[in-house]
């Protein structure tokens, strides 16, 4: 350190090395703590809006063709996981997305193997339901449940599933 001239007699008290080095360490540590309390809240505004949805029906009575109806609200989007059809008879099921019974314009999957369990399964990207779509079913043997898996985020957070 170096030498210092004090002059008017009022006594100075020069911190010490060790005293500046505690002060830096405080400061930093403080810092710290404050960034982990920003990324916590930004971690948890992230999660905010995001949902599991979960959506059963029985086909009574068991038909070729199901629709859904709309299983989107307003102002959000469903992002596909998992779709599961039950038919009772060996059948090739087909899954539209569809905003009226019978539109076959947007499929989304087909079953290529004869059975009465099929499961569909997306990743993240892949099967999008927006305001006001459902799922249009087709298959050769009679369905006789859907079960539908889906994480759901407000509309304008849709690229999150990206």
């Amino acid at each position: 350190m170096a030498q210092q001239m004090v002059r008017g007699g009022m006594p100075l008290d020069i911190p010490t090395p060790d005293e500046i080095g505690q002060a830096v360490d405080d400061r930093v540590r403080a810092f710290w703590r404050e960034q982990q309390q920003i990324e916590s809240a930004r971690e948890r505004e992230r999660f905010r809006g995001l949902k599991r949805m979960e959506w059963f029906s029985a086909v009574v009575p068991a038909a070729t063709t199901f629709f859904t109806g709309a299983l989107v609200d307003e102002g959000y989007v469903w992002s596909l996981r998992l779709a599961g059809i039950n038919t009772a008879s060996g059948g090739l099921p087909n899954i539209y997305r569809a905003s009226v019974s019978g539109d076959t314009r947007r499929p989304i999957w087909a079953d290529p193997s004869s059975g009465t369990v099929h499961v569909a399964t997306w990743s993240s990207d892949q099967a999008r339901l927006r305001h006001g779509d459902g799922l249009y079913l087709s298959s050769a043997g009679n369905l006789t449940g859907v079960y539908v898996s889906a994480w759901q985020l407000p509309a304008e957070r849709e690229a999150e599933f990206a």
